[in-house]
């Protein structure tokens, strides 16, 4: 029973298995984007790479895209983590000390900044969920943004200019469209990668039957997908009623067409003045 009370006061532990395999695969990709960039570093110093250079700069453009996303969800997360840009070979390194205010955001700011000039634009079917240029530009605007809310308060002219960067990274997508994708496509299994989608991680559809490309060795379990949260298979996961919170509901404004894709207006009264008499 005081274990209980202590979870309930205490709120999440650092030590409970969800957060703790979240922060280690971050921290996997992280280490194995740095490894990437430092064979690659490697191989250009003795110049023994047989690769033909337009793949090295795809490759380290998908590896510092990587390692960019995972900053920037560390940094969404947990607001300060350890910023690691080398690859970790004496276990004297491993404990780094936090990150300071936006460091996290600024290297993946930096990462995609270099990466959005290297990447393709797009790849061939068999390689879809390979980053492009368009995901690196994608992400660089949604940092931008973060760090612009960050320093709204304190540092107005720092963050208009992160605004006005945000705007010009989003302008730089070009093989991509908001235009002519249903808002609900974006969550349909049966209709993924479409134009409106910027980077999505290729699961496959039954146990076993990865992308041959997207080798399982992380040691996070396979990597298909579980339909059943879509398509209410037998599972009691299709079933669990999820509730928005006031402040989710309070940030649509009334008559939004995505109401009525998001919420349930006959389970949730407050809805009603949003949804308009056509709901």
């Amino acid at each position: 029973m005081e274990l209980i009370f202590q979870k309930v006061f205490a709120g999440i532990f650092a030590q409970e298995r969800g957060i703790f395999d979240i922060w280690s695969v971050y921290y996997q990709i992280i280490n194995r984007a740095n490894t990437v960039l430092e064979k690659i570093d490697e191989a250009r110093a003795i110049r023994i790479s047989k690769l033909p250079e337009v793949t090295t700069k795809c490759i380290r453009g998908e590896a510092l895209f990587l390692r960019a996303l995972m900053y920037y969800k560390l940094w969404n997360y947990w607001g300060t983590a350890p910023l690691i840009n080398k690859r970790i070979k004496d276990i004297d390194d491993i404990y780094q000390p936090n990150s300071q205010n936006t460091e996290l955001l600024d290297q993946a700011i930096a990462d995609l900044s270099l990466a959005a000039t290297i990447l393709p634009s797009a790849w061939e079917e068999i390689y879809a969920g390979r980053v492009t240029s368009d995901a690196a530009f994608g992400l660089l605007g949604k940092c931008y943004v973060f760090r612009a809310d960050y320093y709204r308060q304190t540092e107005r002219g720092k963050s208009n200019a992160d605004y006005t960067a945000a705007i010009g990274a989003f302008n730089s997508i070009t093989s991509h469209s908001l235009e002519g994708v249903a808002f609900a496509d974006n969550f349909d299994p049966s209709k993924e990668n479409n134009h409106e989608s910027l980077f999505e991680f290729q699961a496959s559809l039954k146990y076993g039957f990865e992308k041959l490309w997207l080798g399982n060795d992380w040691g996070i379990g396979a990597m298909h997908a579980y339909w059943g949260f879509f398509n209410c298979e037998w599972s009691f996961w299709a079933g669990t009623p999820f509730i928005p919170t006031q402040k989710i509901i309070d940030a649509f404004e009334p008559g939004d067409p995505r109401i009525a894709e998001c919420f349930d207006s006959t389970k949730i009264k407050d809805l009603t003045g949003l949804c308009g008499p056509s709901t």
